[in-house]
């Protein structure tokens, strides 16, 4: 970790790392920012797809997220990304209707 940081700094970009090692367990645990950066989904399979669901559900209410979902299911009828991400528009959060 510390020759990419190394390598980052090189290159102009800032590095800030925190320490989230919990006292008791001591297993090193950091997480790595870079300002800047554009950080979002953790997984390796993460897609196009995936990203601009999630940014339509977080951007929109409700109602105009799942019709710009249902306009992403047309091309690609077989993913099931616009139709798991558009279950999240009718949690209360959302909503802001209590369960």
């Amino acid at each position: 970790m510390e020759n990419l940081i190394r390598a980052l700094a090189e290159r102009g970009f800032e590095v800030l790392v925190i320490r989230t090692t919990h006292d008791r367990l001591q297993i090193p645990a950091f997480y790595a920012v870079i300002p800047g950066a554009h950080f979002r989904e953790r997984a390796v399979a993460s897609s196009v797809g995936m990203f601009t669901a999630r940014l339509i559900t977080e951007s929109f209410d409700p109602a105009p997220a799942l019709r710009k979902l249902s306009a992403l299911e047309k091309p690609c009828p077989d993913n099931i990304i616009p139709a798991f991400t558009g279950a999240s528009c009718a949690m209360p959060w959302k909503t802001g209707k209590r369960p």
